[in-house]
């Protein structure tokens, strides 16, 4: 595989220089060799979140009966 180094990372805007050229912020950057690497991993407190909103949602349903 070829050398694939990093010079400069600078904070700012990524412009495509076309005359109707969109603008594209980024807020992270990862960088990695496989797609595993830079996938973020949810956190626990995302699915214990979600498990009480199922559970809210079931006992407000048989509530309204």
């Amino acid at each position: 595989s070829g050398d694939f180094s990093i010079q400069r990372i600078r904070s700012g805007l990524i412009n495509s220089g076309a005359a109707e050229s969109k603008t594209f912020s980024f807020d992270e950057f990862r960088v990695g060799d496989t797609f595993a690497d830079v996938a973020p991993i949810p956190e626990p407190s995302l699915f214990a979140l979600l498990f009480a909103g199922c559970i809210g949602a079931v006992v407000y349903v048989r509530r309204k009966r």
